[in-house]
Order: C-alpha cells, then structure tokens, then sequence
C-alpha cells in the first residue's frame, strides 16, 4: 500500500503549500485570527459547552430563585463562563433585561471568535491553491538538467513536482481547509442552539406564570 502512494508523495512540494499557505494565511488574519482559529479547531475535536450540566446546574438556581428571590438566592454557578456571566447578572440584579443584556454581549464574543476562526481556515482555502501554483512553478524552474544524462530523469522528476504541488493545493483546498471553515459554522450554530432553549428554559421556570411546583425543579437538579 506504501510503495502505491509513493509516488504521490513528494515533500519538497508538500512543504512549499503547506508552509506558503499558512505564513500567508497567517500574515493575513494576524495574532487574533491564528488564536481564534486554534481555539475554533480545538473545540471541534473537545466536547465543548455540556447542555446537560449547565442546565442541571440552572435547574438548581431556578429552584433557589423560586424559593427566595433572584437577590436572595445563594446557589453555584454554572460551570459555562457565559452561561454563569448572564445568571450572575440576574442574581445580582433581578432584572431580566439585565440578563438579555449579558446573555447578548458574551453571544457576540463568542460569534465574533468564532467567524475570525472559520475565516483563518476559509482563508488557507484560498491561499492553497495559489502556493500550489507556486510550487509548479518552483518545480519547472528545475527542469534544466546538470548533464545531458541526467535530462530524462530531471525533466521527468520536475514535472511530476510540478503537477503534485498543484494537486495538493486544490486537495487541501476543498478536503481539509474550506470543510474545517463549515464544520467550525456548523458547530457553532448546534451551541447557540443549545444556549438559546436553555435560557428560555430557565426564563420559563423562574418567570412570574410559571405553575409547576418546585418540587419538579428539585427532581432536575
């Protein structure tokens, strides 16, 4: 299987995409969007926001706030940053608005890394076909042989370099970098999702109509 994929394998070319395509890449979206990247990627292969314990933990302040009061309740936090930002803001504050206001703003930030990370992946998309170019370049360059024996074998081994650098580039293109950009979307749009029926979920057990005994509250905790 190895010595198939061998000649498909040429480092040389291999190193003039990959590295092209992210020093300019990288030049072009800066610190902000290489350290969104990096944590866009790293929440695709990490469980990421766990709906089930922060809605278990909300179920919790939902009953403490039933009970005593949003400015009386002592509780623990969510373990989401976010999702304990906007909770904070109520119990320090009881008003509802208040919560819309800090739920909206960590919503932002999270949507902003989140599209500066999709788009440094979109970008090398971009990007890798034009050094795989590159690289065919580079690879004709070579094709003059030191000797007259070493013609057939040079111009062989050139044109071969040439068309893998331009295979690589529309390879990592279309089946790594533009598919990385759409699953970090895809994931992003799934935990808005989740936040958003959390939150109404809590809005609807610590709102004024709310009918259901606390007991019910107590069982999801």
């Amino acid at each position: 299987m190895m010595s198939a994929l061998a000649p498909l394998i040429d480092v040389s070319a291999i190193t003039i995409v990959i590295a092209g395509t992210w020093a300019a890449a990288a030049a072009r979206s800066g610190r902000s969007g290489i350290a969104s990247g990096a944590r866009a990627l790293l929440r695709l292969w990490h469980r990421g926001f766990d709906a089930g314990a922060n809605r278990a933990a909300l179920a919790r302040c939902a009953l403490s706030i039933r009970q005593n009061g949003a400015l009386c309740s002592e509780t623990d936090l969510p373990c989401d940053p976010d999702t304990a930002g906007w909770v904070e803001r109520f119990l320090a504050t009881g008003n509802v608005e208040k919560l819309h206001e800090a739920e909206q703003e960590a919503r932002e930030k999270r949507v902003a890394d989140r599209a500066r990370g999709a788009k440094l992946f979109e970008v090398a998309g971009e990007l890798a076909p034009v050094f795989g170019l590159v690289g065919t370049l580079f690879a004709i360059t070579q094709l003059m042989p030191g000797t007259a024996t070493q013609a057939a074998e040079t111009i062989m081994s050139s044109l071969a370099s040439a068309v893998l650098s331009t295979l690589y580039g529309v390879l990592s293109a279309h089946l790594l970098y533009f598919p990385l950009a759409r699953a970090i979307e895809r994931r992003g749009e799934a935990e808005e999702r989740a936040r958003a029926a959390m939150m109404a979920w809590f809005l609807k057990e610590t709102g004024p109509h709310r009918t259901r005994k606390a007991s019910r509250l107590r069982d999801a905790a």
